[in-house]
């Protein structure tokens, strides 16, 4: 999930580089010919802008970096399944460490949540939560878990995963 109002000011950043660079190439072939100005090198000068502000635009597009990159982390501990009919098969103490691996190495700072007996409501949640702190997951014995991390802001969670808490 990448972060909307980031996007949206990329976005415009690119398109006022693409037109910056119509209006500057424009500029530059027209004044080349500034005695002999037609219409033929205002077509061209436009063609040629609108062709180096996409070039500049795609480039720009390409190398800026999107979003949160703490929104591309995956949970490293414990270790846990995708599926929650396999959650027996990893059992975990109901205080465990937990955390998380973001693509770069980035410090990132989540929420986390577990859910329990098929309930829409958290059992337990964390705020502000590092890599690596102990958690209470659950009560001793509560069986099927799911954890979650959230990124504070967004809408969705980072990941999940399913534990069987003994």
């Amino acid at each position: 999930m990448l972060d909307m109002s980031s996007e949206i000011i990329r976005t415009l950043i690119t398109t006022i580089i693409t037109t910056a660079g119509g209006i500057l190439s424009a500029y530059l072939i027209n004044k080349r010919r500034s005695n002999k100005q037609t219409n033929r090198s205002i077509t061209i000068g436009a063609f040629a802008g609108v062709g180096i502000g996409i070039v500049l635009g795609i480039t720009l597009a390409v190398f800026w970096p999107t979003g949160d990159p703490c929104l591309e982390a995956r949970i490293s501990a414990p270790i846990g399944t995708k599926e929650k009919a396999h959650a027996a098969a990893y059992q975990v103490n109901y205080e465990i460490p937990v955390s998380w691996t973001p693509p770069s190495g980035e410090k990132c700072v989540m929420t986390v949540q577990t859910y329990q007996k098929a309930n829409p409501v958290p059992v337990r949640e964390y705020k502000n939560v590092v890599i690596g702190t102990i958690l209470n997951l659950g009560d001793p014995g509560s069986g099927e878990t799911e954890i979650k991390i959230w990124v504070e802001g967004y809408a969705t969670q980072v990941d999940y995963i399913w534990v069987w808490i003994k």
